[in-house]
């Protein structure tokens, strides 16, 4: 269920943000997280790479943000 109402809210965010935007960009690494803790592990991955790669395309590689995201993707990839 809370996949179902995060989903719909990522659709309304996708149509009013930019597709590279920051603002999608912390969205998506906020629904990874939850679904990391769900452990709903492959679409955490899946939004955890979206926000990264928005992010490195943003920030450089050193940025606190995807460090975060480096040890998230690295704790998803060893739950799996």
């Amino acid at each position: 269920m809370c996949s179902k109402e995060l989903r719909r809210s990522l659709q309304i965010l996708e149509n009013i943000c930019s597709k590279d935007g920051i603002e999608l960009a912390h969205e998506y690494q906020k629904v990874a997280e939850v679904l990391y803790n769900a452990n709903d592990l492959k679409e955490a991955r899946m939004f955890a790479g979206k926000a990264r790669s928005i992010f490195s395309q943003k920030y450089a590689n050193s940025h606190p943000l995807i460090d975060e995201l480096d040890l998230l993707s690295h704790q998803i990839d060893c739950a799996l």
